[in-house]
């Protein structure tokens, strides 16, 4: 199943992510794709506060740098 939901701010996005967090069930996978700047980040702090998450979430291109780094 594909969805797609436009939203005009970061606040917005984190909001309907975190809305989100708590009607899916156990288990459920949700992948994000889009351009820098796009909202991925925006969506996954939203996302994990909806579950009751308090650590920081970080950037994916930041995890991306650091696994290429180990693979040199």
């Amino acid at each position: 199943m594909n969805v797609t939901r436009e939203s005009r701010s970061e606040e917005e996005t984190e909001r309907f992510a975190a809305e989100l967090a708590a009607a899916v069930p156990p288990g459920t996978v949700i992948a994000l794709e889009g351009d820098l700047g796009a909202g991925k980040t925006a969506f996954a702090r939203g996302f994990a506060r909806g579950l009751g998450i308090t650590e920081p979430v970080t950037r994916s291109e930041e995890h991306t740098s650091e696994l290429q780094s180990l693979r040199r």
